[in-house]
């Protein structure tokens, strides 16, 4: 359960968004608002994500309010960032928000914001945080950066838009653990060579939440 109550006092001016919003709070949950908010305007659907990212943790409404205060340009940065990954898919657009980042928002919770706002036929963005990374360390002996670093971005999410877009489709719609408003990896998966589960990562990837910015 995430607290709305918290949300509410740090966003007072997305609260009617956040009473919207189901608790707890799914992955089809947070693609449906976010698709609607886009309509209008980003920044009510980056709210909308950062509630599932945050999740259960305490901080969560405070660090998504210093972004946007303390960034004067968010509305902008978050609207054009959101029409590159529709336009241009998930690489392209995390190239581009890397070269015009945000204050106070990290790796972590960008490709969160830029997962939800993918939309086909365009390559999908995918989840890359804390959590993500050691599963690719563990099971694909594969290191990838979260420090902006736009080739290990572009290596990691699927060039194949259609290997990309069955990735964000399963992540957003099957059933796999959503716990504390956060999606979760496979928790094991037998080891072998890397390349053989790379597909798994990406998976995981897309399913993935956690603290870390």
């Amino acid at each position: 359960m995430w607290s709305r109550t918290s949300w509410r006092a740090f966003l007072p001016d997305h609260v009617a968004l956040l009473d919207r919003l189901p608790n707890p709070i799914g992955r089809a949950d947070v693609t449906a608002a976010v698709r609607e908010c886009l309509e209008q305007d980003a920044v009510p659907a980056f709210v909308a994500a950062m509630v599932w990212g945050y999740g259960r943790v305490g901080y969560g409404p405070f660090r998504t309010a210093r972004v946007l205060t303390d960034n004067p340009g968010a509305p902008t940065v978050l609207r054009e960032a959101a029409h590159r990954v529709r336009r241009d898919g998930g690489p392209s657009a995390f190239g581009w928000l890397a070269e015009h980042r945000l204050a106070w928002l990290g790796v972590a919770f960008a490709t969160k914001f830029l997962f939800y706002c993918s939309q086909p036929p365009a390559t999908p963005a995918l989840v890359l945080d804390r959590l993500v990374q050691g599963w690719l360390r563990e099971h694909a002996q594969w290191r990838v950066r979260l420090d902006w670093h736009v080739a290990d971005y572009q290596a990691y999410v699927p060039h194949d838009r259609q290997l990309g877009h069955r990735a964000w489709t399963r992540a957003v719609s099957d059933g796999v653990p959503d716990v504390r408003g956060r999606g979760h990896p496979p928790a094991r998966q037998p080891m072998g060579r890397p390349a053989a589960h790379l597909g798994d990562a990406r998976y995981a990837a897309g399913c993935a939440g956690g603290r870390t910015t």
